[in-house]
């Protein structure tokens, strides 16, 4: 059997591969956890109509996540009034504080982390 031959292409596109996967130098490939400051948009998805909480995606190092976002006081509705807001000028983006949960919210074949929202458009720390 002859020895198979790969192309410093293929080669290339491996190495791209591994670096994506592993990272490289300072790229942190692990979910935020905790409190972080992120922006913050409203992008309904059609398979989870009438689940308002679901309607937002916060941009992490990762991409864009969507999120279950609650109100981290119930006297303040503060979600609501994002999506209010973001309703208001589609197509932008908004700073928010947030704190992750550990749970998820499940619907049908999907999942969201929860965040509770803590500030919208946070002061600089």
């Amino acid at each position: 059997m002859a020895p198979m031959h790969v192309s410093t292409f293929a080669r290339r596109l491996s190495a791209a591969a591994a670096l994506t996967l592993v990272g490289c130098g300072g790229l942190d490939l692990r979910l935020i956890d905790g409190e972080a400051t992120l922006d913050a948009r409203l992008n309904p998805a059609p398979c989870v109509v009438g689940a308002s909480e679901l309607d937002f995606e916060l941009r992490t190092p990762l991409g864009w996540e969507r999120v279950a976002l609650e109100d981290a006081d119930p006297e303040v509705p503060m979600v609501e009034a994002l999506g209010r807001a973001l309703r208001e000028q589609p197509w932008t983006t908004v700073p928010v504080r947030v704190r992750f949960r550990s749970e998820v919210r499940v619907w049908g074949d999907h999942a969201a982390r929860y965040a509770r929202l803590l500030a919208i458009r946070p002061e600089p720390e």
